[in-house]
């Protein structure tokens, strides 16, 4: 019935599928976990090793990192049953029916997203503030703001699909590195003519990055946007390309990125203080998307 597919990278995942498992159980489905391990340190590979020993628990390890598009990609086509959860490592459920929530759908639908949220609390440590703020102001929606737009609020962290339908789209493995994946694939849905209905069934984001991380995963994203950009038209789905098309209209490329560097040593010590200014995070992220877009000239 049930196939929750988790792709891992060094992440300790036991809590989270013990407690899926566990609700699984609860609900009286059939259902199977499988976790593939994209080539972690060993460290993490000994701490989640034990799932196995869980009932219609699979645990594999890949030798080679493939990234976050091929893995997940596998892990649908390992799949034995018609409806696949996809779930990132890093999440905690903060609900204990959140099986139940994503079952009662099972009957009628294409694609169910539950959304994302994070800790009431900001971390203990003050390098993982940023990410935890960011993620609070613009990735945590209730199910009322991500209705109204409900390809742009898709994202694969936690969504439900008929494998069907996703073996029909799949995610673009020319994605490499971190970001922007998932922006495609809900541009594919929606040229598929393929409904994302949106609920209230979150998990927590608790895998936050220290700030240097995140950045650099930031500007890796950049480029996956980039990219994308030359296969579909971004301007209705992403709010930065919007910004980089103006940009590019008035012809103020360079002087958005002399701005840019410019601020740069103050963009990064208000982003690591107590206080971010996101907006500044956007200007820095333009005037860089601004730059590697004139690289590609």
């Amino acid at each position: 019935m049930l196939s929750i597919l988790i792709p891992i990278y060094n992440f300790n995942v036991t809590a989270l599928v013990e407690d899926l498992h566990r609700q699984s159980t609860e609900c009286r489905i059939q259902f199977e976990i499988l976790c593939l391990d994209d080539a972690s340190l060993d460290f993490f590979k000994n701490q989640n090793k034990g799932i196995n020993a869980l009932s219609n628990v699979t645990y594999t390890e890949l030798s080679n990192n493939i990234g976050r598009s091929k893995i997940r990609n596998q892990l649908a086509e390992l799949s034995i049953y018609d409806n696949l959860l996809f779930l990132d490592c890093d999440a905690a459920l903060p609900s204990q029916d959140f099986i139940k929530k994503y079952i009662i759908h099972i009957e009628d639908y294409h694609v169910v997203y539950g959304g994302r949220i994070y800790e009431n609390y900001p971390p203990l440590s003050k390098q993982k503030y940023f990410r935890w703020y960011y993620g609070k102001k613009r990735e945590s929606f209730n199910v009322q703001q991500r209705i109204k737009q409900p390809f742009k609020s898709f994202m694969t962290n936690n969504f439900l699909i008929r494998k069907k339908a996703f073996l029909s789209i799949r995610l673009n493995e020319s994605i490499i590195g971190y970001g922007h994946e998932d922006t495609l694939f809900g541009i594919r849905l929606k040229e598929n003519s393929v409904i994302v209905k949106h609920i209230n069934n979150p998990v927590i984001h608790i895998g936050l990055e220290d700030f240097d991380e995140y950045f650099e995963k930031t500007l890796e994203g950049l480029r996956n946007l980039l990219f994308i950009s030359h296969v579909v038209s971004l301007h209705d789905t992403v709010r930065l390309y919007k910004y980089l098309a103006l940009v590019k209209k008035y012809k103020i490329e360079r002087l958005v990125i002399m701005v840019g560097k410019g601020l740069e040593r103050m963009i990064l010590k208000n982003l690591q203080g107590n206080r971010p200014v996101l907006v500044l995070f956007d200007l820095y992220k333009i005037a860089h998307l601004s730059e590697l877009d004139l690289e590609k000239e």
